[in-house]
């Protein structure tokens, strides 16, 4: 079930992209709609099947962030090299190319660690939650 959740959550980060915020935009307005679109699959899809690996689609993403750490040219201080790869993944402040990471890290990351995150409060409501028939 792990495969299809993070196919899942693949799909749902293509279907926010086209809504994506400009470059240079609000960062939280760049990520919102993947963001979104990653919530609602997760309700919809963890409610039809099995809510087993739903938690760890973050996973792969994360282990692309430190590969994109040692693959980007070294800057000329390790703390200029650090917020250049960050730019390039998670600000909106990214340039024509250097939006590659962006589009194929920093959004799937993000997506995937919200799809676990609403996977995780469907398994909680489906559970009952603390006090769900009002006792």
């Amino acid at each position: 079930m792990f495969l299809l959740h993070c196919v899942f959550s693949v799909v749902a980060t293509v279907v926010g992209l086209p809504f994506e915020a400009p470059p240079g935009a609000n960062p939280l307005r760049v990520f919102l709609p993947v963001a979104i679109t990653n919530g609602i699959a997760a309700a919809v899809a963890c409610r039809k099947i099995s809510l087993e690996g739903a938690r760890w689609v973050w996973i792969p993403w994360a282990l692309l962030i430190p590969y994109a750490y040692t693959n980007y040219p070294q800057a000329h201080t390790m703390g200029q090299h650090l917020a250049n790869v960050w730019h390039q993944m998670f600000s909106a402040q990214c340039g024509d190319t250097e939006c590659i990471y962006h589009l194929f890290v920093g959004m799937p990351f993000v997506g995937s660690v919200m799809y676990a995150l609403s996977s995780l409060v469907v398994r909680w409501d489906a559970s009952g939650g603390p006090d769900a028939h009002g006792s």
